[in-house]
């Protein structure tokens, strides 16, 4: 099984009196979206799981390619923790599925699931292997990383 892992691109600096589940991309993170849209294009993504927080949505938004897939947001996704990772892609992972979110969590998940030292900045995308055909055997070294990718852009935010 293949899944792919990204998390929300560049967003604005924590205002008080904006939530930060409604922080927005910035300009660099509108660059970075356009940027992976054209990288993503060949992967044989099937279905998205995306956190419904602002930023995620606005991720998702600018990935054309994806429109047309079954997605399916959740707030389950919104600054999720190691354990409530694992229940999600227990509950949601096929064969090419997309998951976007947030770190310490997809960090903390990614790390867990393949046993290296994984942190994945804004935009960061990464390609993992499941080792199985079941996601019932998820277990702590499971995955094997395949790729990775952040896109650079220019922008100064």
């Amino acid at each position: 099984m293949n899944w792919y892992f990204l998390r929300h691109a560049k967003t604005e600096r924590p205002i008080p009196s904006v939530s930060d589940y409604n922080r927005k991309l910035t300009r660099k993170g509108i660059q970075q979206v356009e940027a992976l849209d054209a990288y993503l294009s060949p992967y044989p993504i099937d279905r998205v799981i995306c956190s419904s927080a602002l930023r995620t949505r606005q991720t998702h938004a600018g990935l054309h390619r994806l429109q047309s897939l079954e997605t399916r947001f959740t707030q389950d996704l919104y600054l999720a923790t190691l354990s409530q990772w694992k229940g999600i892609v227990l509950q949601h992972a096929c064969d090419h599925c997309l998951f976007i979110g947030h770190n310490d969590g997809i960090s903390d998940f990614l790390t867990w699931l393949t046993g290296e030292d994984l942190s994945l900045q804004t935009a960061g995308f990464i390609h993992v292997s499941f080792m199985g055909d079941d996601p019932l055997a998820l277990a702590q070294g499971t995955g094997v990383l395949r790729h990775r990718y952040r896109p650079q852009v220019m922008s100064e935010d």
